[in-house]
Order: structure tokens, then C-alpha cells, then sequence
């Protein structure tokens, strides 16, 4: 035995999810309505995991700098059953638009950590430049 035990897998486990959910934000954008002083954010969190993640929070940050997992969000909504390969909504109507003339707005998945995932470091998107019309 040469201690060569090289059989061309990936032993780095990045492909293997074990069987674990993955939740990511494939979609963030906003729409501000300057008319009725409202802000739409449109979220699409999907699942690219290998299996159900149950219940999770999703945290929306209107005009944040850098929130961290376990900040509470502005506004915060609970996804459920979302099954591998699965996509949910997580909309959010903020009645409120900050002073600026542009923000910065993030969104954090399982912000409580109650879903074990194959990769923990992608939860956190943003941030969204978000310019009224």
C-alpha cells in the first residue's frame, strides 16, 4: 500500500449536500411607490438542498448596513415546507421609505439558525440598491 488512496473522487464534500436543504435568495428586488409611501420587496427563497427544510424565518432589512445573523429584521416572515429544489415567496409591503435619495436592503434566511443546512454561509443577500422612480 503506497497510502495513495486517490480513486478520483472529490473527497472535499463540496458536491455532497448529505441530505441537507440549502436556502438561498434567488430573486431580490423593490419597488418604490413614491404615490402611496410604500416600498414592495419581491424575495424568492429557494431550496437547492437535498431535502425539506420545515420551518425557517426570513428577515428583511429595509436600509441596514451589514445585519448578521440573529439581527431582527424590519420585517420578518416564516417559510414553511419548502422541499428540495422547491421555491417559495417572501414578499414584503413597507409602508415607509426612508429619507434618502437611495438605501441599501438586505435579507437574512434562518436568521435563528433552526434549519441545519449543507452550506450556512450563503443566508445572508444584499445588499439590494433600492433608488425611488
Amino acid at each position: 500500500d503506497t497510502g495513495d488512496d486517490d480513486t478520483g473522487d472529490d473527497d472535499t464534500g463540496d458536491d455532497d449536500d448529505g441530505g441537507l436543504p440549502n436556502l438561498e435568495v434567488t430573486y431580490f428586488d423593490a419597488y418604490v411607490d413614491e404615490t402611496y409611501g410604500v416600498t414592495q420587496f419581491l424575495i424568492d427563497v429557494t431550496n437547492t438542498g437535498g431535502s425539506t427544510a420545515e420551518i425557517f424565518f426570513v428577515d428583511l432589512f429595509v436600509d441596514d448596513y451589514q445585519p448578521q445573523i440573529g439581527d431582527d429584521g424590519d420585517e420578518t416572515g416564516l417559510l414553511e415546507d419548502l422541499g428540495a429544489g422547491e421555491t417559495q415567496y417572501a414578499d414584503f409591503l413597507v409602508e415607509e421609505i426612508p429619507e434618502y435619495w437611495e438605501w441599501w436592503s438586505y435579507v437574512i434566511l434562518d436568521t435563528t439558525d433552526d434549519v441545519t443546512e449543507s452550506n450556512e454561509n450563503d443566508n445572508i443577500t444584499g445588499p439590494l440598491e433600492v433608488w425611488p422612480p
